[in-house]
């Protein structure tokens, strides 16, 4: 995940990415429902995919197992 990272220019991850993939994928972290609330532009859509995409990514059984709700057809697009 961190290759295709850089691959996409992306080297370091804002506060927000950080505490997300720590409390969900990172070292102690878990799986379960997770609500975030932070300004826009803060990086909430990263935050939100990289634990989805680590976790669905290395699943015996590919099914759907997340959801997320957006309030706008703009933020769904991203």
């Amino acid at each position: 995940l961190v290759e295709a990272l850089q691959k996409k220019g992306i080297n370091s991850l804002f506060p927000i990415q950080v505490a997300v993939w720590q409390e969900t994928i990172g070292p102690g972290g878990w799986e379960r429902d997770l609500c975030i609330n932070s300004p826009t532009g803060s990086g909430k859509t990263l935050a939100y995919a990289l634990p989805i995409v680590q976790m669905l990514s290395t699943r015996k059984l590919k099914h759907l197992r997340a959801l997320v709700v957006l309030p706008t057809r703009d933020l769904a697009l991203q």
